[in-house]
């Protein structure tokens, strides 16, 4: 099943599912899919090094990526039909972002040391899993496990630009690819960083507002030089009457909402209105506008 964006509808006939697949990302699976190590092995090593490209189609299925920014439509759909605090979905989006960035880097990390199969003049291999060691043990030589936790690790020094230096990149593809990565990684930190900052700020807006007064009167007070003792007066008051801004923010979004909307907000905050005998009637709509009239 796939949502049909032009028709607004969501279709479930098998015929049109299929079509749209062989027609969009078929192919692209198709290659990414194909076992270019076990074809290798059926030739010689010459055949196996000029085959060496192949590796790199297998990166064209990160494009498939791409398929999830699509969710944001069905995301929608959800919404409308759930409470959801905003503010809470924008970190665990930017947690996510942090996340999938430095898995995405460690295995692209990882991979370059298949796809440039560096030599050194002396004719043995050189690559930032050979040059570092677990315990005695070669990364090279350990278990996958341990050279995606190696590469994670330099993934996320490199995203949150802390850098030891224990762990670097030494041939020149691989540094390549570290400069690629603490360009793009480094605004991303920095962009995710500055965001959350930002949601933080604005979880509690009544109160970011309420601080904004405050702040505000404190600089009226000092321009027009009033007495301490009727600043003191005037912030006392302002505290005193902190909820009507909360109060303020809740009528303001009641008079966003229709006449009907409005009236069946206002008789289930105030249910004693049905039991007025005047306002009872058969027709719930009608009922609704009317209260929010009166």
């Amino acid at each position: 099943m796939y949502y049909d964006e032009a028709n607004s509808v969501w279709v479930s006939d098998r015929r049109k599912i299929t079509w749209k697949y062989l027609t969009g990302w078929f192919l692209l699976d198709l290659i990414s899919m194909l076992p270019f190590d076990v074809v290798g092995l059926a030739v010689d090593n010459n055949t196996v090094k000029q085959l060496r490209f192949t590796r790199v189609l297998r990166l064209l299925r990160l494009m498939k990526i791409l398929k999830v920014l699509r969710g944001a439509n069905n995301f929608r759909i959800w919404e409308s039909k759930m409470s959801i605090n905003y503010a809470t979905i924008a970190l665990v989006k930017f947690c996510l972002l942090v996340f999938m960035s430095s898995h995405w880097m460690a295995c692209i990390f990882r991979m370059v040391v298949d796809i440039e199969e560096f030599v050194d003049p002396l004719g043995f291999k050189f690559n930032w899993m050979t040059e570092h060691t677990m315990g005695s043990i070669p990364i090279s030589k350990s278990s996958l496990g341990i050279q995606y936790m190696s590469a994670l690790y330099w993934s996320v020094m490199t995203l949150t630009t802390i850098g030891y230096g224990d762990l670097v990149p030494t041939t020149p593809g691989e540094r390549s690819l570290a400069i690629t990565c603490m360009l793009i990684g480094g605004g991303t930190y920095a962009y995710v960083v500055g965001s959350v900052c930002q949601i933080l700020n604005s979880m509690d807006a009544s109160t970011t507002e309420f601080h904004q007064t405050i702040d505000t009167l404190n600089e009226y007070c000092h321009h027009n030089q009033l007495p301490s003792e009727l600043s003191a007066r005037l912030r006392e008051y302002f505290h005193s009457s902190r909820t009507l801004l909360r109060e303020r923010q809740h009528h303001n979004l009641l008079l966003t909402m229709s006449p009907g909307l409005r009236g069946e907000v206002a008789l289930y905050n105030n249910q004693w209105i049905a039991k007025i005998e005047f306002f009872n009637c058969s027709n719930d709509f009608e009922r609704n506008q009317f209260i929010t009239a009166v």
